[in-house]
């Protein structure tokens, strides 16, 4: 491009080359990502192009809801506000009618994740309490795109300094699979537990296998973003 007043600026645009493969096979193979795979930026996953959410997605709601013996909600405050704002309804009453929504397809329980949060903030203090100081810093958040790239791109220096404490919905799924399974006296994998949260990256981290269980704890996530 040249910029010279005196001259007329111009501009050449040129084909991509074609990237040099090895055999047919390589060249015709597609390549599959899975959210394990994902950095979390959110980019990819929103154009639903490339990455297909199956796992994650309304049909898998749905069909859950048909299969399970019971089947729980758990949703986020922020996700009710969100709503509430865009419908220009009062919280409380968005609250209702998100409850009343999901009941008649045939949820069993709604309940909101500001439980599985305060049970966060309790164990992420008695965490920081007992831990010494050459240990410290703690990172702690519950955002799962910070933990994908604290692994992938700053692994020994931010990893070990990570908080160990579950997010709430993390905790929530605990609660559902494990407490309410031995309260009921029902298996975990015969409870469907789905999660209404503000953010894609929440189907990343209900898709990894980090929760030292052989089922999931959060089987769905639908996201309000």
């Amino acid at each position: 491009l040249q910029t010279k007043e005196s001259e007329v600026g111009e501009v050449r645009i040129r084909g991509k080359s074609k990237a040099s493969t090895v055999g047919n096979e390589s060249a015709k193979k597609k390549v599959t990502v899975t959210l394990n795979d994902c950095l979390a930026c959110s980019g990819c996953i929103t154009s639903a192009e490339t990455v297909l959410i199956k796992e994650q997605s309304k049909p898998k709601f749905l069909e859950g809801l048909k299969h399970a013996k019971l089947s729980v909600l758990t949703i986020s405050p922020q996700s009710i506000a969100s709503i509430a704002y865009r419908r220009g309804i009062h919280w409380s009453e968005t609250a209702k009618l998100i409850a009343r929504i999901f009941k008649s397809l045939g949820v069993h329980y709604v309940v909101d994740s500001s439980f599985g949060r305060l049970l966060t903030l309790s164990l992420s203090y008695e965490e920081f309490k007992r831990l010494p100081p050459e240990k410290q810093p703690i990172f702690s958040g519950i955002c799962p795109g910070f933990v994908c790239y604290a692994e992938k791109t700053h692994g020994t220096l931010l990893v070990p300094h990570i908080s160990c404490v579950r997010s709430p919905q993390a905790m929530m799924g605990a609660l559902v699979k494990d407490y309410l399974a031995r309260k009921l006296d029902i298996k975990p994998e015969d409870i469907f537990h789905a999660a209404v949260m503000p953010c894609f990256d929440k189907k990343l981290e209900a898709s990894r296998p980090d929760f030292g269980t052989n089922y999931r704890e959060v089987d769905c996530v639908l996201s309000t973003s």
